[in-house]
Parts: C-alpha cells; structure tokens; sequence
C-alpha cells in the first residue's frame, strides 16, 4: 500500500516575516553577551598593573602631594613643585614655591604646606603660583618631616622619634591658625611617610616599609589593618612622600630618584597588629 506524504502546512507571506523577527530578536541578547565578553576581555588588557615604578630625573625631591587630581612632587634644589597627570607619567605644568632642602609637603585646606629638613616648625604657603611663605607655625621641641592634611587636620611625623602630631587648622578673622592637638606614640621606627582621609591616618614605617593604617581618637592610635611595601621599596632608600590618589599609592623614594606606583586595589591588606 502507498505510504501517503502528509501534506506541508503552508505559510502566509506574515508568517515568514514574524517568525524571521523572532530570530532576530533571540539574536539580540546573544549579540550583546558577546559584545560585553569582549569589552571585559580588552578592559582587562588594558587595566592598569598593580605596581609600577617610575625613574625621575630630578635628584633633589623632597615631597609629595596630591591637589585636585594631580600629583605633585617637590624638587627642593630648584624650589619647583611638579604637577604630573594622573598616571605619574608625565609632567603638565610646573609651579614655584618657596622652600629649600624641603622634608614634607601636603596640600589641606586649599594651601600648600611644607617642612624643612632640620627645622623645627611648618610652613603655610600662599594660594599664588610662587607658593610663598604665607606664615610660619614654631614647633618647639619637635623635628617635623612628613606631613598630611585631612579636612580641618594636618598630620606631621618627627624626623627622629616615633611620633605623629595632629593639629587643627582653625579660621578666625585674623586668618588662619594652628593648634595643636595630640602626641601619638607609634610602636615600630619612625613614619616615613604619613597619609590621612576618611578618619584614617596611613603610617609607612621607616623600616620594616610597612604600611599601617589606623583609627584615631583624641588620645590612641589604633592600628585597622596594614600591607607590606618591603618587596617594592629599594632597601636603604630615603622615602620622600606618600600620599594616594587617582586610585593609586604613590611612594617617593630617593638616591635614585623614583615613583613607586601601586593600585589601591591590588594591595592585599591585612588585619593590624
């Protein structure tokens, strides 16, 4: 007996046309999960490493900073402060300041403020591009080197003791004042370098290179957490500044003259001690 063939379901011109639309719609999403596979693939390629580091060609730095998204470093022979783009490549422009054999530098309350090497006060500079010396902060009895500024706060580490002072920057009507505020000892060598936000107080430790960051209160220092920078820092090498920015940690070292650049998110800290 003859096998019969069913006969075909014939299809209306508009259903060729919808069932086309809905390939092409199924299309869609498959296309775009391509397209973002291949973004996240090219981002990481070009993200970024977690550490470089940069040879300078000055000699006498003696400062770090970071104003308004960019870096600053202080060439204390030249009296220059060099402001470089946001990846600590390349310089942009270059500005005076008054200050020779400089130890600290901070940028806090829209001024410049600086340390000399074996001098026993702080310098507050103008807001003009020379950076004069706008007035001087005596600090008896102290050696101030690093230094960081935090809203209304600056912080300065002696250059021989293991201690950091917090200061307020107070504003009246005969200008801007500088009170201090507290003496915290720290356990380990002295700060390196200091940086401050977010009610934390960042400690380099001149030795061991690691990095602590703490809690504060009017009267203690409590550590949160810490990294090592040991395995990065040249050893024996002066640290100049530290400070972050850009999504980066930037430390200056000195003899050679290097920037040591870290991404904030590749350092693996852990719990303090």
């Amino acid at each position: 007996m003859p096998v019969q063939e069913q006969p075909r379901e014939r299809r209306t011109p508009a259903q060729g046309v919808a069932k086309t639309r809905n390939r092409a719609w199924l299309a869609v999403p498959a296309l775009a999960l391509a397209a973002a596979a291949l973004w996240w693939g090219y981002s990481r390629f070009e993200e970024a490493p977690t550490y470089r580091s940069f040879s300078l060609a000055r000699t006498a730095v003696g400062g770090l900073a970071w104003r308004e998204g960019r870096l600053v470093i202080a060439d204390s022979e030249d009296r220059l402060l060099l402001l470089y783009g946001v990846d600590g490549q390349r310089i942009e422009t270059k500005e005076s300041i008054n200050a020779s054999d400089l130890a600290g530098l901070a940028w806090a309350d829209g001024s410049f403020w600086s340390t000399g090497r074996g001098r026993s006060a702080i310098f507050q500079h103008d807001h003009t591009p020379e950076h004069g010396v706008r007035r001087i902060y005596a600090a008896p009895n102290r050696l101030p080197a690093a230094l960081a500024g935090d809203n209304e706060n600056l912080w300065t580490a002696d250059a021989q003791a293991a201690v950091v002072y917090r200061y307020l920057i107070g504003h009246s009507l005969s200008g801007v004042s500088l009170t201090p505020l507290n003496q915290y000892n720290l356990t380990g060598a002295p700060a390196a370098g200091l940086y401050a936000a977010e009610a934390r107080l960042w400690v380099l430790d001149s030795h061991s290179r690691r990095l602590t960051r703490h809690s504060y209160d009017a009267g203690t220092l409590s550590a949160v957490d810490a990294v090592d920078l040991a395995s990065r820092l040249p050893a024996g090498a002066a640290v100049k500044g530290l400070v972050a920015g850009g999504d980066f940690l930037w430390v200056l070292t000195a003899e050679p003259a290097t920037l040591h650049r870290f991404a904030l998110r590749g350092l693996s800290w852990q719990p303090g001690r």
